[in-house]
Parts: structure tokens; C-alpha cells; sequence
């Protein structure tokens, strides 16, 4: 089993979306995948629409048996927001032990985390074999960036040797913004410094997505009218060549 941590410690830059879009397109390819929702506010469990799930990730990790008992249609939802104070409590490799119970009936596993740099993150770190950050072409996202990957390369030193950044992926993308042009140039020099990458794919801004969320659907229903979906899929196509190349 893959595992793939979504990371971004600065929100609205489709972390989420990124998720959901994620999972949705490597189920749709046949591949077997765990979804995680590590974020407290539960945006993933919503899209999902996985909020009865009868058991959230902080109750799962209360033992190997529990972890599996609480996965609920490939899914592990949030738990409520008290609940992630006990979470903060279990040793930093205690996600990444309960995963090892499941490796075998998956291919990959999707992690959503919260947007900031905290003890439920780097628990997400320290399970992960990939991070994707996504980021938008702006001043102030540069700057997440750099801290982010400061953050992994952390993890990645003291405790996670396996870890390894997959791309920054470009959303809310505009190819005719010299704004975006320019930042995306910027990120490929601080990616090239810290041996990764910027994906070719980028994401464009896009209204039906929210819609498909809002109404609990699968992305893919609003394909005609979302380019971002293709542009999904186009970004699932690269980062499965990324992981062949680093495997």
C-alpha cells in the first residue's frame, strides 16, 4: 500500500478537493483506496458524505482490531473536534502502526490533514511514503510552500527516511495570468532545491466542484462542467508515472 498525505499549512488552496479528487480517480482506474479524514473540520467526511460513519480516525487508533472495525466503505472519518486531543496524545508513529493492519487490502491510502503544523500532521507525516502540496499562484502560497516543505524534510530526516515529496501542484491556476507565470517559476526553482517538482498539470478555478460537494456528490457527475475535473485527471495520470519512476 502507497500512502499519499495531503499537505498545505495554509488554507483555501484545494487540499481537500485535492483529496476527494484523488481517491475518486484511483478508485475509478480500479485501484483499491483508503480515504483518511485527519482534518478536524471534516470537509472530506462531508464530500464523502461519511458523517454517521459509526466510528471517526481518533476511535480507530484505540487499537490494531478497532482500526479495522472502523473503517467504513473504504473511509475514516473524522472524529469530533474533543476527540483529536486525545489523538494528540498517542505516540507520533501511531497512525502509521494501525496502517500497517491494513496494508494488504490496499493500494493506496489518501490522508487529508489540517491546514497548519501540528501533532496530528506530522502523525500524517510519519505514515506517509508521498507528500503532494498543493498551492495557488500567489505571493503569500510561496511562502506556505517553503514552510511546508522545511516541515517535511523534518520528518523526513529524523524520522521518516522514506518520505519523499511527490510535486507541488499548481490550483486556481490561470496559464494567462503573468501573476501565476511567474509564480510557478518560482516554485520550480525552490522545488528543484529541495529535489522535487512542480506538476505540469495545474488546476483551474472552478465553480461546479463546489457544487458536487455541496451536494454530496462524486466530482466526475459534473464533468462537462468542471475543467478541473479533467484537469484531475490529467494530475492523477502524472503523479502515478511520479511514483512508477520513484519505485
Amino acid at each position: 500500500m502507497i500512502t499519499i498525505t495531503i499537505v498545505a499549512e495554509k488554507g483555501g488552496v484545494a487540499k481537500t478537493t485535492t483529496a476527494q479528487a484523488l481517491i475518486e480517480e484511483l478508485r475509478n482506474k480500479g485501484y483499491k483506496v483508503l480515504g483518511i479524514d485527519l482534518d478536524q473540520q471534516g470537509n472530506l467526511s462531508y464530500s464523502f458524505d461519511m458523517q454517521k460513519a459509526p466510528l471517526g480516525i481518533c476511535e480507530a487508533l484505540e487499537s490494531k482490531a478497532t482500526f479495522k472495525k472502523a473503517i467504513y466503505k473504504d473511509f475514516l472519518r473524522a472524529s469530533e473536534e474533543e476527540a483529536f486531543s486525545e489523538l494528540n496524545k498517542k505516540p507520533l508513529k501511531a497512525l502509521a502502526e494501525a496502517l500497517e493492519s491494513v496494508k494488504a487490502l490496499y493500494d493506496f491510502c489518501i490522508i487529508d490533514t489540517p491546514p497548519k503544523l501540528d501533532i496530528t500532521l506530522a502523525k500524517a507525516l510519519v505514515s506517509a511514503n508521498y507528500v503532494i502540496i498543493p498551492t495557488r499562484g500567489e505571493a503569500f502560497s510561496v511562502k506556505g510552500v517553503e514552510k511546508t516543505l522545511e516541515t517535511v524534510e523534518a520528518i523526513k530526516e529524523e524520522i521518516n527516511p522514506a518520505l519523499e515529496v511527490a510535486g507541488l501542484l499548481l490550483t486556481f491556476y490561470n496559464s494567462k495570468s503573468s501573476l501565476n507565470t511567474q509564480i510557478r517559476e518560482l516554485l520550480e526553482k525552490k522545488a528543484q532545491r529541495h529535489n522535487t517538482r512542480v506538476f505540469k498539470a495545474t488546476i483551474r478555478r472552478s465553480i461546479a466542484i463546489g457544487k458536487a460537494q455541496a451536494l454530496q456528490e462524486p466530482l466526475n457527475n459534473y464533468l462537462k462542467e468542471a475543467k478541473a475535473v479533467a484537469d484531475y485527471k490529467d494530475f492523477v495520470k502524472e503523479l502515478l508515472r511520479v511514483i512508477k519512476k520513484g519505485a
